[in-house]
């Protein structure tokens, strides 16, 4: 992990450093195998790979966060697999649902 950023006023993520090119052919993997099961993809602006961290329930300001993680730096770790999740938003008070759909291995085979 490296960096933060922020999608609008509501979601703080951290970045996912490493190879580009495989982080985006994974990507549109994942998109492929949901769409093949029937779950659909919302379309966004340019990938940016991440892991969210938190999920305000209404507009928060995210910049002091972002700009405390923009220097970070995590280990490295490997990745064997990869889950693809489907999530259901929450009723009043509650907060959304994730679905775990399929799991995929990582072999750095298309």
């Amino acid at each position: 992990m490296a960096g933060a950023g922020r999608f609008g006023r509501a979601v703080l993520w951290a970045g996912i450093d490493g190879d580009g090119v495989a982080l985006r052919a994974l990507a549109g993997s994942a998109r492929a195998a949901g769409r093949r099961i029937g779950a659909g993809a919302e379309e966004r602006q340019r990938f940016r790979p991440h892991i969210t961290l938190a999920r305000a329930r209404g507009a928060a300001d995210l910049r002091p966060y972002v700009e405390r993680l923009a220097a970070y730096e995590g280990p490295e770790w490997p990745s064997e697999t990869m889950t693809l999740f489907r999530s259901h938003p929450g009723g009043p008070g509650r907060g959304p649902r994730y679905e775990a759909l399929a799991r995929f291995a990582l072999t750095g085979r298309r």
